[in-house]
């Protein structure tokens, strides 16, 4: 009886917190991405995939991201429903896809994680953003290199890496994680997958695509990490603001390099292990990411969500869960206006718009010291593949 209680339990948080998501999808529009998606949508149905990177630097997603978006304008027509609302329901599916991922890699309680997260519902519920769908496609490349299915685990992360590039920076720690018997296989459905996503594009669009996908730095330097600091800083105290402008100009150029050692000092870390978790190592890379990064933008944190109970004591992951939540509710409601939210406005004006960025920094913090905390967990004792 317990266990069917808790079986009933089970279904019912689930499709509580997909309810949620549809509700958050039907009464609001999203964030700016919204409209950026939607005119990145025309540039596509006038010139095609390949040469709509020829058109502007501002598209600068993945082919795949741009398949999916004339499927999803397909959708949107045949059903008569909003772009941005298809858009955002393909997300929610995708936090679904991830729960069944994480289920199967640890049972309820990591489905739940993540289902549960205030967070992760706002970014894909609401913000417009293709974060959730490449972070599911990840976490399910885990699941599958786990049960000994390495081609498919490289499809997957391949097609993860066609949403969004940055799986493609996890592809040595799949490597190093796997028996050697199974690494040719995986490397084999990764670069089969991987060819068959940006060949087209790259035969269209020539060496813009390359430029346009692999050379954007990522998210703004505001509010958040060594820039935003130092924007701070120069704002506020003027005897230190040509230091502080100063500072961060030098970190916006060359802070990505900064963050190349960081990623190669995650591999080192990852090889120098017998036996590690993936999603272990990749939440460390994810983090350092974040804590080294010039720039960011708030549906990043989307990432982190179905990764922190492999990096973490489970109480840890919690807590980084609920700043994470935090964070995305403040920064929406201040871009919103208020609350209820509709319309999440990265440049709208207001008396409390400093509050998106202390909650910037302080969010920063709090990645900082997870970063720290994970690192030491891998090293001392590296997690099972089960969170706990």
């Amino acid at each position: 009886m317990g266990v069917i209680l808790q079986s009933r339990a089970f279904v019912v948080l689930c499709l509580s917190s997909m309810l949620v998501r549809l509700a958050l999808v039907a009464t609001t529009f999203g964030t700016n991405d919204a409209i950026f998606w939607t005119q990145w949508l025309s540039v596509v149905k006038r010139f095609g995939i390949g040469g709509a990177y020829e058109q502007s630097a501002m598209v600068n997603h993945p082919p795949l991201a741009l398949v999916l978006i004339v499927v999803v304008d397909m959708i949107a027509q045949a059903t008569h429903l909003a772009f941005t609302d298809v858009f955002r329901l393909f997300q929610v599916a995708a936090d679904g896809v991830c729960a069944a991922a994480l289920y199967r890699i640890g049972g309820p309680r990591l489905a739940l994680f993540v289902l549960l997260s205030p967070g992760a519902a706002f970014v894909s519920a609401f913000h417009c953003n293709s974060d959730p769908a490449m972070i599911a496609l990840v976490v399910v490349a885990a699941a599958l290199a786990m049960s000994g299915r390495p081609f498919l685990a490289g499809i997957a992360l391949a097609l993860a890496g066609g949403i969004k590039v940055v799986p493609f920076l996890f592809v040595p720690l799949f490597v190093l994680a796997q028996a050697r018997e199974a690494r040719t296989r995986f490397l084999l459905g990764f670069g089969s997958t991987a060819a068959a996503v940006f060949l087209p594009a790259l035969m269209a669009g020539g060496l813009v695509v390359v430029k346009h996908i692999f050379g954007y730095a990522g998210g703004l330097p505001h509010e958040w990490g060594v820039p935003g600091l130092a924007f701070a800083i120069s704002r506020n105290f003027p005897a230190l603001r040509e230091i502080g402008q100063d500072v961060m100009r030098a970190y916006v150029g060359y802070g990505r390099f900064v963050v190349y050692l960081a990623i190669a000092a995650v591999i080192v870390m990852a090889a120098r292990q017998r036996r590690f978790s993936i999603l272990h190592a990749v939440a460390v890379m994810v983090l350092a990411l974040f804590a080294f990064a010039p720039g960011f933008g708030v549906q990043y944190i989307a990432w982190l969500f179905p990764l922190l109970p492999f990096a973490l004591p489970w109480r840890g992951a919690i807590a980084v869960n609920i700043a994470g939540s935090l964070f995305l509710f403040v920064t929406y409601t201040i871009w919103s206006g208020g609350f209820p939210w509709w319309f999440a406005d990265l440049a709208r004006p207001g008396p409390f718009r400093f509050l998106a960025a202390v909650a910037g920094y302080a969010m920063w913090a709090v990645v900082c010291f997870a970063l720290v905390a994970a690192v030491r967990r891998f090293r001392s004792s590296p997690p099972p593949e089960t969170a706990g």
